[in-house]
Parts: C-alpha cells; structure tokens; sequence
C-alpha cells in the first residue's frame, strides 16, 4: 500500500483502495477524476495515486500533463486531489523496488514551474509543499525548484498563514500553515551537498552560500512573524544538512522579544551545529540568562537540563 494513501486517509480522502491485480487504466483514471470530485466518491484520487506509483514509466510520462492540468482547475477539490495523487509518483510503498524511484519522481520535475502557484494556494499547500520537499532530495538538484523555493523566501506572503482550505462537513479544520517556513524545507535540501562522515559513518550535509544568505534574509525580514520564525527555526534545527555559519545567526534570538521564540531556539541548541567559538559564547550566554531574575521558571529549568549535557554535536542529544 502506498505511503499516497496514508496522506490521502490522513486528509479525510477516505480509506484505502483494495484494487485488483491489474491497475486501471491510468488515462481513465485521470479523465474520470473530476467527475468523481463532483459526485462526492469517498475516495477520489485513490486508485489514481496507486496507478501512478505502479505504471510503466513510459505511460506515466505520456498521461501526466493531463493530471497536471487538472492541478490548475477552477475547482478547489479538483486541484487538491490532484494534486495529493501526484504523491503517488514520489512516496514509496511500503512493496515498492526500489524503495525510492528516482526516475518516477523526476518525471514531475519540468513542471514544478507550472505546480508552484500551489505552494501559496489554500486548498493545495499542504500537499504541494511535501511533494516540493520529496523533490529537493533529488541529485542533480533542479535549477528551476531551487529558484522557486528562493522566490518564495521573498514572497509577502510567505511570512503569514495562509488561510484555511475549505473543509469538507464532519472534517476537523487542519492547522495553520507557513509557506517561507515549508520552503526553506526543501531550499536546505535542494542546495546541499551530501557526504558520508568517516567517523560517525552518518550522511550529513551542507549548504551553498547563497542558500544560507537567502535564509538569513528571510529570518531577519522585518515583517517576519513569531509563529513563522518558530516554524522556521525548527525546520533548521531538524535539517539533515547543518550550516554552522547559518546557526552561528540564530543565537540571537536567544534575546528575542518573543518567549515563544526563545523557547523555540533554546529547545533546538542541541539539534544546531555550530561554530566552536559560537558555541562556547552562547553556552555562558545561556547560563547568565538562566541566573536572570527575569527568566521564566520553564525557560530555566529547560536550559539548565541543555547546559547540563550539551556538546555542539547534534547526535549526543540531551535526554
């Protein structure tokens, strides 16, 4: 069963589709999706999401613009159901050989132009951000969703929730999302050289610098919000590649006017690869805000437990 299907059942898409051996025709399937939309079918897209991680790659390629320009529909459900079955071409299933198709997610790539205005759009965002971030581990790196991810950083609106999509009747409305926080996601990947450390034996990472200065702008915009750079901070904090001279930066929201951003960066310090001086600075910084009398109990006992065990290499976290 393919992960597409845990999205789909996950955003109330309904459940699992048990098909037959021989997968419906994949043209089909597309032709008869927004009909199925309009007649309310339980699951629509489903069996479409299983077919895409299935076909031939050949047939794939041939039936795909006419699924991507049912992404561009009028209709709000139309879009987000096709857009959720194109999940099925980049998540793997838990039968799939090889687990991660790279050939099959690539095929998506000459039209992440025509599928970023999804990024901001309320009824797509959510699943059009995770397909942008599955794409971005893909080498080579496409220029083109690199460039997109950089233009969303500047976005007004990338800053701001995006108001919520419309939600169907006996659905739980979903949470608020931020688009700048969901590319700089993807713009890490995206931008990052892999390697395998010699010592460790793990894959880490890095960034260009114009990735790293394009985060930094972003951070600092002056109309940045506390929820977003929340957000944003822990994508960074949780982010396979680790740029040193990017988190040297954010230590100072240690300071932050904001206790939300605080707490958030205080809680990500183990999660951060920082310079050595970086880190030996904030370290004492850290134990002079926990001895302020203005420190908030949580803050304090939260920091305290850091300081006790925190040793700038993000795999010896703090328990």
């Amino acid at each position: 069963m393919l992960i597409s299907v845990f999205v789909m059942t996950w955003l109330g898409i309904g459940a699992p589709f048990q098909g037959s051996p021989s997968p419906p025709d994949l043209a089909s399937l597309i032709h008869s999706l927004p009909a199925e939309v309009r007649l309310n079918s339980p699951q629509p897209g489903l069996k479409l999401s299983e077919v895409l991680g299935k076909a031939p790659l050949q047939t794939v390629e041939i039936d795909l613009p006419a699924l991507i320009e049912l992404t561009e529909s009028p209709d709000d459900r139309t879009r987000s159901i096709a857009i959720l079955s194109l999940l099925g071409l980049v998540l793997p299933g838990e039968d799939s050989n090889p687990p991660v198709d790279t050939k099959r997610q690539s095929l998506l790539l000459p039209y992440v132009s025509r599928l970023a205005p999804r990024l901001f759009d309320p009824s797509t965002a959510a699943p059009c951000g995770l397909l942008f971030n599955v794409l971005s581990f893909i080498r080579p790196p496409s220029a083109d969703l690199s460039h997109i991810l950089l233009q969303v950083l500047e976005d007004p609106r990338s800053t701001k929730p995006l108001p919520p999509p419309p939600t169907p009747k006996n659905e739980l409305p979903q949470s608020q999302l931020y688009v700048g926080a969901n590319a700089v996601s993807g713009l890490l990947n995206t931008g990052a050289t892999f390697y395998r450390d010699p010592v460790s034996n793990i894959t880490e990472g890095y960034d260009t610098e114009e990735v790293q200065q394009a985060i930094l702008r972003f951070i600092n915009r002056p109309d940045q919000t506390p929820v977003s750079l929340s957000w944003t901070i822990q994508i960074i904090a949780r982010a396979q590649p680790q740029n040193p001279a990017l988190n040297d930066r954010l230590l100072l929201f240690l300071d932050a006017e904001d206790p939300a951003v605080r707490m958030e960066l205080l809680r990500a310090l183990p999660h951060l690869t920082f310079s050595q001086p970086a880190y030996a600075s904030a370290k004492a910084h850290l134990a002079q805000i926990v001895s302020a009398p203005s420190s908030s109990a949580e803050f304090r006992s939260t920091a305290n437990a850091i300081l006790s065990c925190w040793d700038n290499n993000r795999h010896h976290l703090c328990h």
